[in-house]
């Protein structure tokens, strides 16, 4: 791919967060514990979207559950060390796709600053390009699809591209999100589950939030929605109501669902993260 600032960055995140192995274990365990809960035996193979470092997966664990494992990135080297770090680069069981763009528009994104003015015209493109894109449909289908903590990454891509004041940044946060859906959607199989797991909010408005457990936590996290207080796009009520709805996608869902809340710790700073998971019929 071309060189894209936002991949950049992203490569740098993942770079400051590779030695996060122990202070994730958590989050790990919470996410390894959702993905071996909803694997399918007629297909059990499992995709993960956004495997960065991978500090997100016990891939030990899982490569015991799934006879197949491929893990997307858009930063195949940060993939590769994270598959090293858990001693499974040689594992049969493990595929990487790094270098790939799960969006469609990455690049017409990241050349958003680069215009005159972020015109009309430019991100009705941008949004025509999302909703055509073909997807990944090179890989198959499988039992299992996750997108690990990602659309909060994609979300951000476009704070540093669009920024917050422009009068359609919601409604490019709309698009992308449909678009990941629809996503997910298409490399479930029949009778599979998809995930879309996601933080939405962190300590940077919520410094309290570390120092919750239990109920407590459950009930701040109500409060916080209720006021407002979640990344834009990214509220679990609206993420999981939209699944309901699902007349964006281009087929029903079943059973869509939204898991208890668990706290993600990232040393500077933690995140709420859930897990909302549908099937396809």
């Amino acid at each position: 791919m071309p060189d894209n600032p936002l991949t950049n960055l992203q490569q740098q995140r993942n770079k400051s967060t590779a030695s996060s192995w122990d202070i994730t274990q958590p989050h790990r365990q919470q996410v390894t514990n959702q993905l071996i809960r909803h694997q399918l035996p007629a297909n059990p193979r499992l995709c993960i979207l956004g495997a960065g470092n991978c500090n997100d997966l016990d891939l030990a664990t899982l490569t015991n559950t799934f006879e197949h494992i491929e893990l997307v990135d858009i930063d195949r080297s940060a993939v590769e060390q994270g598959v090293a770090s858990q001693q499974q680069q040689d594992s049969p069981n493990v595929t990487i796709h790094g270098g790939l763009d799960v969006t469609g528009v990455w690049d017409q994104l990241a050349a958003l600053p680069n215009l005159e003015e972020k015109s009309d015209v430019a991100i009705d493109e941008l949004m025509q390009s999302s909703r055509e894109w073909n997807g990944l449909g090179e890989l198959g289908e499988f039992g299992t699809v996750a997108s690990t903590c990602l659309l909060s990454q994609l979300f951000d891509g476009v704070l540093k591209t669009v920024g917050e004041q422009h009068e359609r940044y919601l409604e490019i946060l709309a698009a992308i999100r449909q678009r990941h859906y629809q996503l997910l959607y298409d490399m479930v199989s029949p009778g599979g589950t998809a995930l879309l797991i996601t933080d939405f909010v962190s300590t940077e408005t919520a410094p309290d939030l570390p120092n919750l457990s239990g109920r407590a936590f459950s009930r701040r996290l109500e409060q916080m929605i209720m006021n407002r207080n979640f990344f834009s796009g990214l509220n679990p009520m609206r993420l999981t109501k939209l699944l309901h709805e699902a007349d964006f996608l281009s087929g029903p869902v079943a059973n869509p669902v939204c898991s208890a809340p668990w706290l993600w710790n990232l040393g500077s700073r933690h995140y709420a993260v859930v897990a909302i998971r549908f099937q396809k019929p």
